[in-house]
């Protein structure tokens, strides 16, 4: 079982990789739909970068289901890779799975991806308890035939690196992101995304 690392009461803890799930409608930027999302691994520079924060964890949306199903293969041993006998020879059960069902997940002529963002920060703002939540919904492009996932992680890369090559992020070293892009050069970033066709929503509530 995979460990991750989160936050829980200012502490970082382990817990099991697919756990905590939530479900939560997703009802912004013109959609209205059911998403499950469970704690995953990732790249939780958050929980060293602010320790002021109470609770944290970083999560993989889903349509629903998904998780129960990826349980259901989890219990039945197919997603072990420890070898087992099978009719004199030894397999590896996840090897197996893989090359029954990898063929029956590649895209077919105008099937297309999305990926889809939901964050939200609880805090105080002038004494008042403050909830900010983002939100992005984006789809494949299908003049440039770019995926949705190529254009969420290709595109924020590249405007990073031209922001580095002008001089505009001055950090140096290994930086996480939230320590490099924030002030003007977050509004800069964003406004590069929108050129881009890659909204992001921001919903303050009191």
């Amino acid at each position: 079982m995979i460990r991750v690392n989160v936050l829980k009461d200012g502490k970082i803890v382990e817990v099991d990789a697919t756990t905590d799930r939530e479900r939560f409608l997703f009802d912004k930027l013109g959609h209205n739909d059911w998403l499950e999302c469970a704690v995953t691994p990732g790249m939780p520079s958050f929980i060293f970068t602010r320790p002021e924060l109470k609770e944290f964890a970083e999560k993989t949306v889903r349509w629903p289901t998904h998780w129960d199903s990826v349980e259901t293969l989890k219990e039945c041993g197919l997603l072990s890779i420890e070898p087992v006998e099978f009719k004199g020879a030894r397999i590896v059960p996840r090897e197996f799975l893989n090359s029954l069902i990898e063929p029956k997940l590649r895209a077919k002529p105008g099937d297309t991806d999305v990926c889809v963002m939901y964050n939200t920060v609880v805090g105080t703002k002038n004494g008042q308890k403050t909830r900010v939540s983002y939100y992005m919904w984006d789809e494949a492009d299908p003049i440039t035939g770019i995926s949705s996932m190529g254009r969420v992680t290709g595109f924020p890369a590249a405007i990073s690196a031209v922001m580095i090559g002008k001089g505009l992020i001055k950090e140096k070293g290994l930086v996480p992101p939230e320590d490099c892009i924030y002030g003007a050069v977050y509004e800069l970033f964003m406004r590069e995304l929108t050129k881009r066709n890659i909204n992001i929503l921001e919903v303050t509530s009191w």
